[in-house]
């Protein structure tokens, strides 16, 4: 197959969308299909360049900055002049990957082509922007994806959540399309090497237990709603463990001042990152508008027990009790007793970790992604095609 990706975020930028996005691309390019990625530039620019990344061939558009969110840049290109890049490499399928800005556009110029299309819900926007209070702004980011999956052959979700969002906006032709974990870098074998890092960084000496966060630090994350782990909050005293918090973002002011007994370890790459999770005792996500929610199955795999906000992604990836723990939203001082407890039980912790391990053993991303060449396949050979290549 001939395969265009075109993704609201890719490599250099960090992110999730940008990580499946890669791999998603690098897969079918090993199976022997022809790729093209069509992608925003990383930085602003006014005009449109082919590239390679990695051995990827990639299209990045023009671009502007998104004020406070380094990891990305939005698309400004038109459909009108996306269509002849499209129609050069002349695809048998349009995968748009968290599709948005570049999303419209990309599928625009499909549909006009005549090119089946399989589009990939990620990215809860319209809970982001209507966080922020600006109801205009959550109208516009509905409409377009509703506008958007509407187009699709296949739209893709990763979670029952997610399913459930499109479904309300009237979208159809729904399949369920997790992630995979690197189950090599998120591994209990890690943990001595977790442990080490950890303490040359002057945290969890002496045995102390560690409890982590680890993702973008960005408002819709609440991550502040660690203090309560710290005490002084709804009459609770702090727990027994280091608090610490790895990763960066907009939020990263807020969240220090919020958290002044927390160690901030700041952004770390992908390797670090699987021995620090490895080394934690137990791992907090505090963010609600997850699609899917890729650290909690992280440190699944990692053996290291789980405690969710119960809303978003998380809800399918934890069973309650079992292989893992799920607080209500807002209820903080649930979060801090689940935390307490693990830490005061840890032959139960142990327990906790080992299920939430086997749960995550068989999500792979050669699976996940043989599940997406499939559904690529499928799109292909029954969608509509385009007859003649005009430019």
């Amino acid at each position: 197959m001939r395969i265009c990706i075109i993704t609201e975020s890719y490599p250099p930028h960090v992110n999730g969308v940008s990580n499946t996005a890669r791999r998603a691309a690098h897969h079918a390019r090993n199976a022997g299909h022809d790729v093209l990625v069509i992608a925003p530039s990383p930085q602003p620019a006014w005009i449109g360049r082919y590239t390679r990344i990695e051995g990827i061939d990639v299209y990045q558009v023009p671009a502007l900055a998104v004020p406070g969110y380094n990891s990305f840049t939005a698309s400004t290109v038109t459909y009108l002049s996306l269509r002849p890049i499209i129609s050069r490499f002349n695809p048998d399928v349009i995968h748009a990957a968290s599709p948005l800005w570049l999303g419209h556009a990309g599928t625009s110029a499909a549909k006009s082509l005549g090119i089946p299309i399989v589009a990939a819900y990620q990215t809860d926007i319209p809970a982001y922007v209507g966080r922020y209070g600006v109801d205009a702004l959550r109208t516009l980011a509905l409409a377009q994806l509703r506008r958007i999956h509407s187009r699709a052959h296949t739209n893709l979700v990763p979670s029952s959540v997610s399913a459930q969002q499109l479904s309300e906006l009237g979208v159809g032709r729904l399949r369920m399309w997790g992630r995979g974990v690197d189950h090599s870098n998120f591994s209990p074998a890690r943990r001595a090497e977790g442990r080490a890092w950890w303490n040359r960084h002057g945290v969890g000496l002496n045995g102390q237990p560690i409890v982590g966060f680890v993702g973008r630090l960005a408002p819709e994350k609440q991550v502040e709603d660690l203090s309560v782990l710290l005490g002084g909050e709804h009459g609770l005293p702090a727990v027994d463990a280091d608090v610490a918090v790895i990763g960066d973002g907009p939020a990263r002011a807020s969240v220090t001042a919020a958290l002044p007994g927390a160690h901030m370890m700041g952004l770390q790459q992908a390797p670090t990152v699987g021995a620090a999770i490895a080394g934690l005792d137990v791992l907090v996500h505090t963010g609600p508008y997850e699609t899917y929610c890729q650290v909690v199955q992280e440190g699944q795999s990692a053996g290291v027990p789980v405690v969710s906000v119960a809303a978003g992604g998380p809800l399918d990836l934890i069973e309650d009790g079992i292989t893992g723990l799920l607080y209500e939203p807002g209820n903080l001082q649930q979060l801090w007793h689940h935390v307490e407890e693990l830490l005061a039980r840890p032959e139960w912790a142990a327990k906790i970790a080992e299920a939430g391990a086997e749960a995550v053993a068989d999500r792979t991303w050669d699976a996940i992604n043989d599940q997406l060449l499939g559904h690529w396949s499928t799109a292909a050979s029954t969608g509509k095609r385009l007859k003649s290549w005009t430019v």
